[in-house]
């Protein structure tokens, strides 16, 4: 998965979260950490861009962390959506949101803008 930092870093679609807001259906595909130890793959990536990014929240969208196992019950709670850890440093690599995780929705639940750091133009 590219970063914004111009790196990469190998993840594996892991399965596909659908949910519906007012009617309407949208999905969000999850991704596992594949450069980790076995013992280290706990959790997937949700990394997301929505209508919020750039003015309400970092520019560079949030990311949801899901602890495994998931199965058909499994939630997805928006309150806690986090900026990534570039958000605060530019140092840090950050995956961009694939776009097939880019809502054409505003997500007003998790953390807001810090600052005013945020890449707008991605």
């Amino acid at each position: 998965m590219p970063t914004y930092n111009e790196k990469s870093i190998p993840f594996r679609e892991y399965g596909v979260f659908e949910f519906r807001v007012d009617g309407v259906g949208y999905s969000l595909t999850a991704y596992q950490r594949m450069d980790l130890p076995e013992e280290e793959r706990q959790w997937v990536l949700v990394p997301f861009k929505d209508k919020t990014n750039g003015h309400e929240t970092y520019g560079g969208g949030r990311y949801l962390e899901i602890m495994l196992p998931i199965d058909a019950r499994t939630e997805i709670d928006f309150n806690r959506a986090a900026n990534p850890w570039c958000a605060y440093d530019p140092r840090y690599t950050c995956p961009v949101p694939p776009l097939e995780n880019w809502l054409s929705l505003p997500i007003e639940a998790g953390e807001k803008m810090f600052g005013s750091a945020h890449p707008d133009s991605t």
